[in-house]
């Protein structure tokens, strides 16, 4: 068994922990500290082995992240250019990724912090469901979502796209948060990070029937 899956084993073994055991760590403070030294391990562990072909989808992003410019045109060649417009139609992710890269200038820096900030946004996700499941069923024990804050990083959807399409992946993360929200009838976020969604990945916009 290779490092990512032990790792990935691993974070499923601490979100059954929790679910079996959600007073483990009463102490919220506590616990997101234990969570998030979890997350970055994993993050570190993933890209420090992941291993991918030089025609893949995350070299690809590599490639282009690492170029002078994504979002500037100096003439009107380059700004009727269509990769130009593809990048500005989702500045936030290109941007923010950019700007990462720019700060740290190491890839695999950059993509740490992005799995960081996207777990961050998964974690707040979650606490924005608790809220609403616990005005709506009137659950009382505030640890019994804790779970889910370690299942939610190692389904499916985020797990391909932490390691094969980080657009989507930046996305689904914005969009989960604009859900719950909205679930709570916070119009202002929820709107706000549907449009954060859609500005990371315009395929995002068939979110918008589920969300309003």
């Amino acid at each position: 068994m290779d490092v990512i899956s032990l790792s990935i084993y691993l974070i499923y073994f601490v979100s059954v922990f929790f679910a079996i055991f959600p007073n483990f760590l009463i102490n919220q403070k506590f616990f997101f500290i234990v969570w998030f030294i979890i997350i970055i391990n994993f993050s570190i562990i993933t890209r420090t082995f992941l291993e991918f072909d030089f025609d893949s989808d995350l070299q690809g992003y590599i490639n282009i992240i690492e170029k002078n410019k994504i979002l500037i045109c100096f003439n009107i060649d380059e700004c009727s250019d269509f990769a130009y417009w593809y990048y500005t139609r989702e500045f936030i992710f290109w941007g923010s990724l950019k700007l990462l890269y720019f700060i740290s200038n190491n890839i695999n820096i950059t993509f740490i912090i992005l799995d960081i900030i996207i777990s961050i946004l998964i974690y707040a996700s979650v606490s924005q469901l608790q809220l609403f499941l616990n005005k709506s069923f009137n659950v009382a024990n505030k640890q019994s979502y804790n779970y889910l804050r370690f299942l939610m990083i190692v389904l499916f959807p985020f797990l391909f796209g932490m390691q094969i399409a980080l657009r989507q992946y930046f996305a689904m993360a914005l969009g989960l948060l604009a859900f719950t929200y909205l679930l709570n009838f916070k119009r202002i976020q929820g709107t706000v990070f549907f449009f954060l969604s859609v500005l990371s990945h315009n395929g995002a916009i068939v979110l918008l029937p589920f969300l309003y």
